[in-house]
Parts: structure tokens; C-alpha cells; sequence
């Protein structure tokens, strides 16, 4: 059974077009490091200077890739894509005034809705409080 679920695993990563690229430490290491990496990203892919929400900037930046030659980060095409849809969603939501509402940010709306057993990013708002890094569930 133990084989089984491990081919199970992989084929599921090999499946996942768009990782994260964070590692052990997650969000919380990458704070630090954010705007950085935003600063890299920004003159290469002129459309990212358009992205307000932090959460979709943090979003983005945990998927760049960074070349260990030149020491500069990157997109893959999945990962562009998804960049230009939120930049879509962030002008269409502030336009139509829900971008300030609480209830919905770009990065939730690209995302869907929430399913049972997967992993998921939710908003950095928890009751009363906002909360300095992204945290991820596992629904079950």
C-alpha cells in the first residue's frame, strides 16, 4: 500500500504545472525577501506593475524561480498566466467596488472556491486581527 500511495504522490506533483518555490520556511521566510524579488519581476513583466493586493503579490513571488547562474528570478508561462488573470480580477473588482468589501480579494477569486482535502491559501484576516503571513489549510 505504501508504493502505492507514493506513486499516487508523485503523480500528483508531476501533475502540479505551477509549485511553489518556498521551500521549508514557507511565507514566513519569504517577508523578508518579497519585495526583492518583486523588484526583479517588475521591469521583466511589465504587466505585474499593475498588482495592488499584497496577497497576490505574495502569491506571485512564491512561485518565481530563481536561476541559480545569474541569480535573478523568473516566471514560468503557467505562472504568467495566472499573474495577468489576477490583474484582471483586481482591476474588475475595483471597479465594481468589491475590491474593498473584505469578502473576496483577486487571489480568492482566481483560486475558486474551497474544496475538501487540498490545500489552500485564505485570507490574511482572521476575526479581528490581520495576520502578517498567508496561512494555508488543509481541509479534510
Amino acid at each position: 500500500m505504501g508504493r502505492n500511495l507514493s506513486r499516487k504522490a508523485r503523480a500528483s506533483a508531476k501533475a502540479n504545472k505551477n509549485p511553489t518555490r518556498l521551500g521549508r520556511t514557507g511565507f514566513a521566510a519569504l517577508s523578508p525577501r518579497l519585495e526583492r524579488i518583486w523588484s526583479q519581476l517588475v521591469p521583466v513583466y511589465s504587466f505585474l506593475k499593475n498588482v495592488q493586493d499584497y496577497r497576490s503579490k505574495r502569491y506571485i513571488v512564491s512561485r518565481a524561480k530563481r536561476n541559480w547562474k545569474t541569480k535573478l528570478y523568473s516566471l514560468c508561462a503557467s505562472t504568467r498566466a495566472e499573474s495577468i488573470k489576477l490583474v484582471v480580477f483586481e482591476r474588475k473588482m475595483i471597479d465594481d467596488g468589491s475590491y474593498f468589501s473584505n469578502k473576496e480579494d483577486p487571489l480568492t477569486r482566481l483560486l475558486g472556491p474551497e474544496h475538501g482535502g487540498r490545500s489552500r491559501t485564505v485570507s490574511n484576516i482572521i476575526g479581528n486581527f490581520i495576520c502578517d503571513v498567508m496561512i494555508v489549510l488543509y481541509n479534510s
